[in-house]
């Protein structure tokens, strides 16, 4: 492997950590309690397991357990076209291309009740796993102790054996549910990520930096990041003339600088009117959860580092870390500087973007402020104006 220009990727690393913060978004949206898409991918597992799919095929379950939520979400926030773009993410992958469209499948068939056209044959097997998991999480408390609760999620199985849902996947399901240690595992997170280590097989692959930034940049569409301002970076790193590690590592980060957003409640982050104190205070954590679920992929060190630091500021005053201006790197500073700038020439809910000359003008307050380094603020200057 060459270390200088591509990297180790597993696609369920990656998207474990990522499902952390589309949790946050489909709960505000659909109400389904946090840990959703852990509990989906353990349902499912269990499932395949059962039902002797291959270590490939156990592999390709998890990833598409995991995603699954991704394009539900972008449904109900009314982003066009997202259900597409969920599949891309992993149909990119050398390792997933020529697959069945297991995800497609899953979209297309899953109408927010779970049923399938079962009678047709060219639903893949995977895609009723998958809808068949989603919907017991969706519609029952999995993570209820109650006897009852059991018994209600039990007697709905057997009635829809072979009318919604497939008989042989309701068969294994209930062999499943007769031992409590089915229901105790739901109930805990880290035994669920325990399961999933010690059964499904590392897929890891070697993928190029360049190709690492197209998946990214795909998922994280949701937070904004938006062609007019990769333009912006891009011609950034043109100007200083980063080599080819150095770019696509800032590309990467800057495609993921604002996952932690998807935790914040949408009525606060695209909240019109002014915020107030303990509403600013929940804005200013995103940085700290960008850290968060970066920190949790393979291989992210640096792009977490460099993500997590957007809101920091040479005077010791930025948050969520307060880092020393001698601590911040010249990629964290010019990151930092370029966010905002784009904030800047961004229209927000709250107000019209501003000019290229107002913009600038602010960030010289910035500087005589000790906020951001002048030197960064006067090339920008030089590109941009």
């Amino acid at each position: 492997m060459n270390k200088k220009k591509e990297i180790y990727f597993n696609l369920n690393n990656f998207l474990l950590a990522i499902s952390f913060a589309f949790d946050f978004k489909e709960n505000e949206f659909n109400g389904v309690s946090l840990g959703h898409s852990k509990r989906v991918m353990y349902i499912s597992l269990k499932l395949g397991e059962k039902l002797g799919l291959s270590s490939e095929g156990m592999s390709d379950l998890c990833s598409y357990s995991l995603i699954h939520n991704n394009a539900i979400i972008q449904t109900a926030i009314n982003t066009k076209k997202y259900c597409e773009l969920a599949q891309k993410n992993i149909s990119n992958l050398p390792f997933i291309q020529n697959k069945p469209n297991i995800l497609k499948y899953h979209l297309e068939h899953y109408n927010g009740a779970g049923i399938y056209k079962l009678s047709k044959n060219n639903i893949p097997f995977l895609s009723q796993i998958l809808g068949f998991s989603v919907f017991l999480d969706r519609n029952f408390n999995l993570t209820s102790s109650l006897l009852q609760n059991k018994t209600n999620i039990k007697t709905y199985v057997k009635e829809q054996s072979d009318k919604r849902f497939s008989k042989k996947i309701c068969e294994v399901f209930l062999e499943l549910s007769d031992n409590i240690s089915f229901y105790l595992d739901l109930q805990n997170e880290n035994e669920i990520l325990s399961y999933i280590f010690n059964t499904v097989q590392d897929f890891s692959e070697i993928v190029t930096f360049e190709d690492l930034f197209k998946i990214t940049s795909t998922f994280t569409q949701i937070t904004q990041v938006n062609k007019k301002q990769e333009e912006i970076y891009n011609n950034v790193i043109e100007y200083y003339k980063f080599d080819y590690k150095d770019k696509y590592t800032f590309l990467i980060s800057t495609s993921l600088i604002n996952i932690g957003k998807l935790i914040i409640p949408d009525n606060i982050l695209h909240k019109k009117s002014k915020l107030s104190i303990q509403e600013y205070e929940i804005i200013k954590s995103y940085p700290y959860y960008t850290k968060k679920i970066l920190n949790n992929i393979m291989g992210f060190t640096n792009i977490s580092s460099l993500a997590s630091k957007v809101q920091e500021t040479l005077d010791v005053n930025g948050y969520p870390y307060k880092i020393k201006s001698s601590d911040l790197s010249f990629n964290d500073r010019l990151m930092a500087t370029l966010n905002i700038y784009i904030q800047l020439i961004s229209t927000k809910p709250y107000r019209k973007s501003f000019s290229q000359a107002k913009s600038f003008l602010i960030m010289q307050t910035l500087v005589n402020n000790k906020k951001i380094d002048e030197s960064i603020v006067n090339d920008l200057k030089k590109i941009f104006l």
